[in-house]
């Protein structure tokens, strides 16, 4: 089985982790470890909020593709939106991100395969 970067980032924050159980606190070796694992946990998130992007630029390009004029001017301002703007909108507008959402065959967080639109 191949494991994906993410596997692989994953299990070397859990090795990082029981490592620093082991250590005195405060030690050099000790921040040495932790500073290793915080750098892992930043490529994790990393990792997590490219998906994310992702799943949300699929969610906008079914809005601009499928929606009426009022979804495509929507779609628009998700474009324009900062990171809070963005979420207020998802949060007005949930049963129009949750359709588009199924149209870009996002559900849940993963991808499904759409038989019919």
């Amino acid at each position: 089985m191949v494991k994906t970067k993410l596997q692989l980032l994953e299990k070397e924050r859990t090795k990082l982790a029981d490592k620093l159980k082991t250590l005195k606190t405060g030690s050099p070796e000790f921040i040495k470890v932790w500073k290793q694992r915080l750098a892992v946990c930043f490529e994790i998130t990393g990792i997590h909020e490219r998906q994310e992007s992702e799943k949300q630029f699929k969610v906008l390009k079914a809005m601009e593709t499928y929606g009426g004029s009022f979804v495509k001017a929507l779609a628009e301002a998700f474009y324009h939106a900062d990171p809070i703007n963005f979420i207020k909108l998802k949060n007005a507008f949930p049963e129009y991100w949750e359709e588009y959402s199924r149209m870009a065959k996002i559900k849940n967080g993963k991808s499904t395969k759409r038989k019919n639109l």
